[in-house]
């Protein structure tokens, strides 16, 4: 389903190393029965994307061509489900072609091609809101997570809006839990 693609998508971007051909993921807001469905076209695109891509890991979805690793779900809807956050679209389709973005040449890969599929499912995902209680990160290291990500404030300045988090912080550095903070903002990235 299209609710946790953009999931699979990146997940399939980090572990395939140095593909050999394009890997697209494709899917519809609505049954393939459903009059107005978008299934079919999503499919067509899918297969020009499989045939004209570089090698690598692709979301296409309503004509949009996304990296794997950038794809986002926006939308629970609308067919224009998916966009491409800080990375510029891999192409389109439009009039039944592939449009590739001018930069899309593909990579010079001599390497083999590998999967990585070291995945930790021991890590928790925090969004800050204001009033959060540092003790749910503390909570982290005592049930055995391995690794915390914060959604932070703004360009994911912490320190600035709650001091209080970074003991809590410190504590799970120090138990051995990787902690990675970044913005909750979607566009623009992250400037700690």
């Amino acid at each position: 389903g299209t609710d946790t693609m953009a999931y699979s998508a990146a997940a399939l971007d980090t572990m395939l190393i140095n593909p050999k051909v394009p890997v697209v993921l494709t899917g519809s807001q609505f049954p393939i029965g459903v009059e107005g469905s978008d299934a079919i076209i999503n499919i067509r695109d899918a297969f020009l994307t499989a045939c004209g891509a570089p090698a690598g890991v692709y979301l296409t979805f309503d004509g949009r061509v996304i990296h794997g690793l950038w794809a986002t779900k926006i939308r629970t809807m609308g067919f224009d489900a998916f966009v491409s956050v800080n990375c510029p679209y891999a192409g389109k389709i439009a009039d039944g072609k592939l449009i590739l973005n001018e930069k899309e040449t593909g990579k010079n890969r001599d390497e083999e091609p590998a999967v990585d599929d070291r995945f930790d499912p021991k890590v928790l995902l925090f969004k800050l809101i204001p009033g959060f209680e540092p003790t749910l990160l503390e909570a982290a290291a005592d049930l055995g997570y391995h690794g915390v990500v914060l959604e932070s404030f703004g360009p994911g300045g912490l320190t600035y809006y709650r001091r209080d988090l970074l003991p809590a912080v410190e504590k799970l550095i120090k138990a051995g839990v990787t902690v990675a903070i970044t913005t909750q903002c979607v566009y623009d990235g992250c400037d700690l």
